[in-house]
């Protein structure tokens, strides 16, 4: 039990527990319980004595979404609380939603690595995207039209917002900048 005094170990394994929506299998054998519930109870293993270092290995590989976000929450959390994780996957949205600096691997051999918001700006398109509900008036120089939005090279996003809301005044339909997603990122470093 890592040397989790008896004390604290009866409440503590009662919230780990809770976390993981195990509690009601406390008192059930552990080769009886299904896949994802075996899981569960790696993590909760994993946590327990609420380590300075945790190390998840595809957490959530395999588990429905509920559990996916309980599981993402508990990360969070534990983060916060002052845990530093080394988590590994293969979902690189979720990494996206979970992770401040990433590394990047290709069959085994780390192709990228660095924080995630320099990674995508290195990696972004660097352009604001907005449309329209009139579509018919004069545009600002280098807007480019794309489907049915306008695409902007962005410099300074401030400057560059206020001079698109002041040109179109209240035309603006949507209005977003875009940036690049850990897995383009991905495709671009590997063309694969």
């Amino acid at each position: 039990m890592y040397g989790v005094p008896r004390a604290v170990r009866k409440k503590r394994i009662a919230e780990v527990l809770e976390d993981l929506s195990l509690s009601d299998k406390r008192h059930e054998r552990a080769r009886s319980l299904s896949g994802g519930m075996k899981r569960r109870l790696m993590i909760a293993k994993a946590i327990l004595h609420k380590p300075k270092f945790l190390v998840l290995d595809e957490p959530t590989a395999g588990v429905d979404v509920a559990l996916r976000q309980k599981i993402w929450d508990l990360v969070r959390r534990l983060n916060s609380e002052g845990t530093t994780i080394l988590f590994t996957t293969h979902y690189l949205e979720e990494a996206e939603q979970l992770c401040e600096n990433i590394t990047l691997m290709n069959h085994g051999v780390i192709v990228k690595e660095g924080r995630l918001k320099d990674l995508q700006n290195e990696f972004s398109k660097n352009v604001i995207h907005f449309e329209l509900f009139d579509r018919s008036v004069k545009h600002i120089e280098a807007v480019r039209e794309i489907g049915m939005e306008y695409e902007y090279p962005l410099v300074n996003l401030a400057a560059d917002l206020d001079r698109i809301a002041k040109h179109y005044h209240g035309n603006i339909k949507s209005i977003r900048s875009e940036a690049a997603s850990l897995e383009q990122i991905f495709l671009d470093l590997t063309k694969n």
